[in-house]
This record gives structure tokens, sequence and C-alpha cells, in this order.
């Protein structure tokens, strides 16, 4: 198993051991700016914010083309043989094909900062308009639009359920967590540390990363009861989870900390400003 690692500032995509040991630099045009990794087999999507590119990567050969889609991408998810890239600073969603060729583009309205796909269902986080809105993959029709009571920084599925973290006035200040059912009614709330990204399931616990307080929250996931805080990680910015560890990448320290499933810090590398990662 190895895991990919988005270093933002340099260009480049980082390839790690399991054990968090360095084994190969991917290098991307200069001014990329690698943020949002998606990994599908062998070839691995890297979206760059700094000149709105997308990277595709074919592991096997080592072999890099990247390809201009639109203005500052942020998310990336993909469903069959379609790529989904939401593009914040133009309120639209770019649907493209495997080869990055735009097929569809729609229109999402507030600058839509996170991606997640459960069965037929594209979930976007809509920051400013404060909103969760639940699109059809196919038709890219509204099904829903769930008002949340803040700024949403991710959507997240969990089964059928849709998570989502916000900050109730702007990046850091207060966090909550919800969940909401299929139809969007609220299911469960609480509050958490300051501005909450992204999020995980793993068996019955939900991981939180509190970007602007240097940790990560563990909460179960059926009630959302406070498990654990992990502190002193430098501005956690993606998380997954391989072999029963967790991975967390670090924007202002920079690196990946490898964790256990009960939140202890097992390994860690710097690398430079980190951002997405993937395995």
């Amino acid at each position: 198993m190895q895991v990919y690692c988005a270093l933002t500032s340099q260009n480049k995509i980082a390839v790690l051991s399991e054990d968090l040991e360095l084994l190969n630099l991917i290098e991307l045009n200069p001014n990329s700016g690698p943020k949002s990794l998606f990994r599908d087999k062998n070839i691995l999507f890297s979206v760059n914010i700094y000149d709105g590119s997308v990277a595709k990567i074919d592991l096997n050969e080592n072999k890099v083309s990247q390809k201009h889609v639109c203005s500052y991408p942020t998310a990336i998810c993909k469903k069959d043989d379609s790529i989904f890239l939401a593009c914040g600073e133009t309120d639209f969603i770019y649907i493209t094909d495997e080869d990055l060729n735009v097929q569809k583009i729609f229109a999402a309205y507030g600058f839509p900062i996170s991606l997640d796909i459960y069965n037929d269902l594209l979930g976007v986080a809509l920051l400013y308009a404060k909103q969760v809105a639940i699109y059809d993959i196919h038709t890219q029709s509204l099904a829903r639009a769930i008002s949340i009571n803040g700024f949403p920084n991710c959507v997240y599925f969990c089964g059928e359920e849709i998570y989502t973290s916000y900050s109730d006035e702007g990046y850091f200040s207060n966090g909550f967590l919800e969940v909401f059912d299929a139809e969007g009614n609220s299911l469960r709330k609480t509050s958490t540390g300051s501005m909450p990204t992204k999020m995980l399931c793993v068996n019955d616990d939900l991981y939180c990363l509190n970007t602007g307080g240097d940790s990560i929250y563990i909460y179960s996931s059926k009630d959302l009861e406070l498990k654990k805080i992990v502190e002193g990680i430098s501005m956690p910015g993606d998380i997954i989870c391989c072999n029963n560890h967790i991975y967390v990448s670090c924007m202002s320290d920079g690196g990946v900390v490898k964790l256990d499933l009960n939140g202890n810090v097992t390994a860690e590398v710097k690398l430079g400003e980190t951002q997405g990662i993937t395995n």
C-alpha cells in the first residue's frame, strides 16, 4: 500500500510507504498548486488550485498529463466514467470524461467547496450560500437544498446520512457538526473545534479535522458523543483510512501523520505544505 499526498507549494505529489517512508516525488507543472487528490486504480488525479488544471497521472508508467479545466478548482470525485470538479470562483460543477474533456457544466451558486457521492446523488457544500445541495448525478437536477446555520466547509456521505461540518461566522470561529437524513431532516448536531473541515467514518467512529484548532475530534457516529481529542496536529487538511490506520495531511507544519484507530500517533513525516491525501 502506498500513500499519495499533495505538496501544494512545491508542485509535487509525494509517494509514501504505509510507514511514511518517502518513495518518490512526482513533478507537476510549475505553478500548479496541487490541492485535492483522487485515485482510481492505476490513475491518480490531482486538482491544482494555482493554475486551474487537473493532472492525470498513470502510476504504472509514471506518466503525467495536465489540462486546464476551470478557475480555482476545489474538490474532485468520480462516478463510473465521469469526473466531477467543484470550481469555487465560478460557481460551477464541471463534468469531464477520464481524459479530462469537459462534457457538461452546471451551476452550483455559492462557492462549491466540497463534493461527495453516494449512489446516484452528488453532495455539494456551498460555502457562501450556507447550503448543502444534493443533485441527481445523471440529470444534474437539484434534488434538495439543505439550509445550514453557518458556512459549510465539507459534505460527507456516511451511508445514506449526510454529514456537514461548518463554522458559524467564519473559518476560525465556532465549529459544528450536523447530520441529516436523505430528505434533509436534521438528525443530530454537536459543537466541535475551530474551523471543522474533512470528516471520515471508520467502523462506528467519526473523525473530524478541526483545521483551525490543530486537532482531530473523534466521535461516535451514532450519537456524536465525543470520545477523544487528538491535539498537536498542525492545520490538518485531509484524512484517509487504510489498513486500520488513519493518515492525516498537515498544511501548516507540512507533512503527514499516521494514527492508530484509538487516535494515537504512530509515525509522522515532514514534507512541507501538504493538502490532499489518498491511497
